[in-house]
């Protein structure tokens, strides 16, 4: 048998989440109809979404906070293809012929 822990829950306003220096109270949260953030303290993401099911009816889904910073490095890369490269091609024969 295996016993079952009370979730905890922590509801902090709108206005208090838009500061500079704010950090997540917890891993799993939602934004309720009122804007208030409601923060779910468990390991894991199953207990957190049962416990707010209970208390909402299951009209919410639990989100991910993360307050993790990028390394630096880039993330993406951007490439040309022959079709975002057909009206360059054009420019550059007219400007090798001479017409503006």
């Amino acid at each position: 048998m295996s016993k079952e822990k009370e979730v905890k829950t922590t509801v902090v306003s709108f206005e208090l989440t838009q500061e500079e220096d704010y950090k997540h109270k917890s891993k799993w949260y939602i934004v309720n109809a009122m804007g208030e953030v409601i923060y779910y303290h468990c390991r894991d993401r199953a207990a957190a979404q049962k416990q707010c099911d209970s208390d909402y009816g299951g009209k919410y889904k639990i989100r991910a906070a993360s307050d993790s910073k990028s390394s630096g490095e880039i993330s993406c890369r951007g490439f040309t293809n022959s079709k975002s490269m057909a009206g360059t091609r054009l420019v550059n024969i007219r400007n090798k012929q001479g017409r503006f």
